[in-house]
């Protein structure tokens, strides 16, 4: 004998109703638990990428630091430590300071910072130009057949600014930098752009033989066409035995060795 044959009808019924409730009770639950992994995949898989950016992040923020550190390390040791202007000129600008020749008390002009970038220079495609965007160029003395020399100053930044005449007691090297520290001070001399002479005459801060040739192959590693240029003072003294190097002999001698 079956059950079914001694269960009544109504009963049947719900057996059935019993049945399809349990059904859906166990396909809810079973809903809910992949409900229940698949948010924990989803929370998971967030905190594993989260993880990634953070590292990407980090990464990239130690390359970032890393390269302006390197930049950094770079930039100090392409510039050179500074030099003082002698102790002797102090107070030039006040008339603290008597021409040992003339025995005629100094009254040197100092430049704010507004005078100072009118004389500025910048370096393009190995060119140097004014302010105004023109090329720079000497005058040419036929007599002497050399070109007339500016004073160079270049600041701790190597920011480059000429002036052209040294009058003596009123306008020299320290003009330009209001007495400051430099990297350099000379003289210079230009051609359709390009630096056709140079030196490291300069009674205010007088620069060391191994500054000046630094600082020409700093020049030629930002790019200065030093192509034509003739260098004399102490560093041609130094590294050449004379006391003017040609271009060719500031390209053998200066530029070329190690």
């Amino acid at each position: 004998m079956r059950v079914l044959d001694v269960v009544p009808p109504l009963s049947v019924a719900m057996l059935e109703k019993w049945a399809l409730r349990e059904i859906v009770r166990f396909i809810a639950r079973v809903l809910e638990t992949a409900l229940t992994l698949f948010t924990l995949s989803v929370v998971l898989a967030c905190v594993l990428c989260t993880g990634r950016v953070h590292a990407a992040a980090a990464g990239r923020c130690e390359v970032l630091f890393a390269t302006a550190a390197s930049e950094a390390r770079e930039s100090t040791a392409d510039l050179l430590p500074l030099l003082r202007m002698k102790p002797e000129y102090r107070g030039e600008d006040r008339g603290l300071y008597t021409d040992p020749a003339t025995h005629v008390r100094w009254n040197v002009q100092y430049f704010s910072s507004v005078e100072r970038a009118q004389h500025e220079i910048f370096s393009r495609s190995g060119k140097f130009y004014d302010v105004n965007g023109r090329e720079l160029n000497s005058a040419f003395d036929a007599e002497a057949f050399s070109f007339e020399d500016a004073l160079l100053v270049i600041d701790k930044d190597f920011r480059m600014y000429v002036l052209s005449g040294e009058e003596r007691g009123r306008l020299h090297h320290s003009s330009l930098v209001a007495g400051g520290d430099v990297l350099f001070a000379g003289t210079i001399a230009f051609m359709d752009g390009r630096v056709r002479h140079m030196s490291d005459s300069s009674g205010h801060y007088k620069p060391e033989p191994w500054r000046t040739r630094r600082v020409v192959r700093l020049m030629r590693d930002r790019g200065a066409d030093l192509s034509q240029m003739r260098l004399s003072g102490h560093v041609a003294t130094e590294y050449g035995g004379s006391v003017s190097l040609t271009a060719a002999q500031v390209q053998k001698f200066i530029l070329a060795n190690p």
